[in-house]
């Protein structure tokens, strides 16, 4: 099939049902810059020559983000994309040559947030008390609509009460039309930004904070860089080059609701790949935050022996540090097939740092109304939230992308839980940050379809192990609200809530102070084997502990 520059496609998927490939014919000048922007489950796109000779690849895992690849025609003639695909799964992809591929790609509807596009979001104002987010991922670009507030002028010191009053002010070009051409008006102030580190030793930060006036990016912090969606690592401290923490940042900051709330601020903390402790023990410690959400993780949950690597301080002590200080942290559950959100496999949320500290908030991906709506995240899980879906490009200033798994979700669910506290402040309540959190999630409610009882695990919408309390919507935010608004305590939900007693006996042996996969304890007492074995008892349901045994961690459910 012949292709032409500036046009979205779907995929063809023609052919027999072991073919894996699809090739699509273009042409294109000498020193063209060729750019193909692509979408799919589990996939790859190449540029060729028309001998074959691959000029670019890129690969997109899971409908994470789009991924664009680019090269440079060296003559004139006839190429070629040919995307690889895995088990027929459909595809999207764009191409622009001479000129940017077509963003975002059309996927009927999928991109189509309330109102067809994102949030809309009411005006920000300084004599209000903000809720504060801190998003631990790549960066962010904050030259999006989304995070457009004009009324915020003013250093966030003046602001935000505890806002370090040193953060150097950030000025950039907010009302140039094209994204390339603000960034390049800023290229000096971005190739400025210094990073910050950690010293494990002496346990202080060399920290250097960043204010945005003008924006709802209260500040930034970058600790490196990480290339979550497949690419290059970026080179600029702060500025989004990968688009994974931009899409998290529009929606901790309500970018999925029918309104965002404008005194809901973001606090960008960029994060290296291998390194993800530094920010997180950083935005734990600072009394001006207010709640963490965490997109990142390590494949398949496998444990982080942070510590003995001089990687910073372990996650759940900086999980730990955060709560202990009356911050939720929402953390991605992880996707399935280790990782890739292939397929349910029942990956296991507990065999890491991240998702196994006893007191963080794992977040489920799903796509309720489907047949399957619990499809997507390692279990077990506190709740679950929607995906895909729409959330702001990180190379635009009014785009949108398609963002999904349980990367989308865990932001997702953090921006109902801000809606909640902003309202909360709003109306003048005096409620703590974790009872807001409580009450959200005891107010979620299971996927529908309703599968039959009986049902495997992953499609059963009454297992705790699968979806924990249910969906975080905007359902669920109303009737949190009119608890809170009518002083009530959170909802009993008693099947769930024993099983998250157990839950948490487990996670505590695990992960716990001296757990056992911290390397300090072994499982001695008859308290630690009750806890080992109390898993089962919760579930109360043949075969589903399957996904631990499969993992490794048969000790931990008695069958």
């Amino acid at each position: 099939m012949t292709i032409a520059s500036g046009e979205s496609y779907d995929g063809l998927l023609e052919g027999f049902p072991t073919d894996t490939s699809d090739h699509y014919a273009f042409e294109a000048e000498a020193g063209d810059t060729i750019e193909v922007r692509a979408n799919g489950l589990l996939g790859c796109a190449y540029i060729k020559t028309a001998d074959g000779t691959e000029l670019a690849f890129s690969c997109t895992v899971g409908y994470t983000q789009l991924t664009t690849l680019t090269a440079r025609a060296d003559s004139d003639g006839t190429y070629y994309l040919e995307y690889a695909y895995v088990d027929g799964h459909p595809y999207l992809f764009s191409l622009g040559v001479g000129e940017p591929a077509p963003r975002p790609i059309p996927t009927s509807g999928a991109l189509s947030g309330p109102g067809g596009g994102l949030a809309d979001v009411t005006p920000a104002d300084p004599a209000d008390e903000q809720t504060v987010i801190a998003v631990v991922d790549t960066g962010i670009n904050p030259y999006h609509d989304v995070f457009a507030a004009p009324n915020l002028g003013d250093h966030p010191s003046q602001w935000i009460d505890g806002f370090p009053s040193d953060a150097q002010t950030v000025d950039l070009s907010l009302g140039v039309d094209d994204y390339d051409a603000a960034v390049k008006a800023d290229n000096d102030t971005w190739n400025s930004l210094q990073r910050s580190s950690y010293d494990q030793d002496a346990n202080t930060f060399d920290e250097h904070v960043y204010a945005f006036p003008q924006t709802r990016v209260a500040a930034g912090i970058s600790f490196g860089e990480y290339a979550a969606t497949g690419g290059e690592a970026g080179t600029r401290a702060i500025l989004d080059e990968d688009g994974h923490g931009t899409g998290s940042a529009a929606l901790a900051a309500g970018a999925s609701l029918a309104e965002a709330d404008g005194d809901v601020v973001v606090v960008a903390v960029e994060v290296p790949a291998g390194g993800f402790n530094d920010g997180l023990f950083w935005a734990a410690q600072q009394p001006w935050i207010d709640a963490m959400t965490v997109s990142l993780g390590t494949v398949a949950n496998v444990p982080y022996p942070s510590e003995p690597l001089g990687f910073g301080p372990d996650v759940e002590t900086a999980i730990d540090t955060a709560t202990d200080a009356g911050k939720p942290v929402y953390v991605a559950s992880g996707n399935g097939v280790s990782g890739t959100g292939l397929a349910p496999d029942h990956c296991t949320t507990y065999t890491s740092g991240y998702t196994g500290a006893p007191t963080a908030t794992r977040i489920g991906a799903a796509e309720p109304g489907s047949e399957n709506p619990a499809w997507w995240h390692c279990v077990p899980v506190d709740a679950i939230a929607a995906t895909p879906v729409p959330s702001a490009d990180h190379a635009s200033v009014s785009g949108i992308d398609s963002h999904s798994g349980t990367s989308a979700a865990t932001p997702n669910a953090i921006g109902h839980w801000a809606e909640l506290m902003q309202r909360s402040h709003d109306n003048g309540l005096t409620v703590e940050r974790q009872e807001v959190s409580e009450q959200l999630l005891h107010e979620a409610r299971p996927a529908d379809p309703q599968p039959a009882v009986g049902a495997e695990p992953s499609t059963q919408a009454s297992a705790p192990v699968d979806q924990g309390y249910g969906v975080v919507n905007e359902g669920a935010l109303e009737r949190a609200w009119d608890r809170l608004a009518n002083g009530q305590a959170p909802a009993e939900r008693p099947l769930a809530e024993t099983f998250f007693e157990q839950d948490q006996r487990v996670r505590q042996l695990l992960w716990g102070s001296g757990g056992l996969l911290t390397g300090e304890r072994t499982l001695e007492s008859s308290s630690d084997t009750a806890a080992s074995e109390g898993l089962s008892t919760a579930i109360e349901q043949p075969g589903s502990c399957g996904w631990l045994v499969d993992n490794g961690f048969g000790n931990l459910c008695a069958t």
